[in-house]
């Protein structure tokens, strides 16, 4: 029987071997790629939702209840005051001599740091304080270890909170600072698009806000929350440039919000050329 080696054919010493290998692995790759964006893309439709705050948890640990681990502290300490749970003796002393040995470990300097945290924080020893909404402007009473919070723990002012910060499909956006002379104070903008558009509203003096999100019912029948990029509060109507793939992805959202609001969507030219017909 007579044994062929590869390293001796043509076809190996041409060199091909290697570009049809690194052709497969690249179509590989766009494959896997391409199946993970929409798995992520769907995800973020239904995302999974914590079970303290009611935020969307992120699709790295999409499996997890919370989304954070303040969130599960904040829920399972809940769970237990309304329980009346309470913790045995022989449970007691066996946390309070770890805690002693772990105490015995730091230096001066620690003890004294976590001494002054423990002054400062302990809501045992702070009675309840009065709180404002940042963004809702409710005020309530709440325990002094809330006094920090920026939401009140309504949903809507949750989600309104997270504007800057909520994740994407493809990651986060990278965010800018602009100073809006309408509302005399820095927005952020998530988009060189965004930018240019805010800077021909400034140039043409037409007053512009960054406005609150708009609710809107899916095929599902569930509540959804939508943030246009602009409102021009003269004209009564949001802005909002979106490329290509982003009108192929909102397709039947925007198609539903447009029924509601007066909205001008879509290539940033058409939204150049409505800006500049405007008087």
């Amino acid at each position: 029987m007579i044994k062929h080696n590869m390293r001796d054919s043509d076809y190996y010493k041409s060199g091909q071997h290697v570009k049809n290998a690194n052709a497969a692995r690249e179509k590989a790759l766009v494959s896997i790629q391409h199946k993970r964006v929409n798995r992520i893309a769907a995800y973020y439709e239904t995302p999974t939702l914590c079970a303290n705050c009611a935020g969307p948890i992120k699709y790295e640990t999409k499996n997890n209840k919370f989304c954070c681990k303040s969130c599960a502290a904040q829920f399972n300490n809940k769970v237990r005051i309304d329980s009346g749970w309470q913790r045995t003796e022989e449970s007691k002393k066996k946390t309070g001599n770890a805690v002693s040995i772990a105490y015995s470990l730091l230096t001066t300097e620690e003890k004294e740091k976590r001494q002054k945290y423990l002054r400062l924080n302990s809501p045992q020893k702070q009675s309840d304080v009065e709180f404002t909404c940042k963004i809702c402007g409710t005020t309530k009473i709440v325990p002094y270890s809330l006094r920090d919070r920026k939401t009140c723990g309504d949903k809507d002012c949750i989600v309104q909170a997270k504007v800057g910060v909520r994740a994407y499909i493809n990651g986060r956006r990278k965010i800018i600072w602009f100073f809006n002379p309408n509302e005399n104070k820095d927005v952020l903008l998530e988009s060189s698009w965004e930018v240019e558009v805010a800077n021909l509203l400034i140039k043409k003096n037409i007053e512009w806000i960054r406005p609150k999100f708009i609710k809107w019912v899916d095929n599902k029948g569930t509540t959804r929350r939508y943030f246009p990029d602009f409102y021009l509060p003269k004209f009564n109507v949001y802005l909002d440039p979106k490329n290509l793939w982003g009108m192929a992805n909102s397709k039947d959202k925007m198609d539903k919000i447009a029924k509601h609001v007066s909205i001008v969507y879509g290539d940033l030219q058409l939204v150049i050329d409505y800006i500049s017909g405007l008087k």
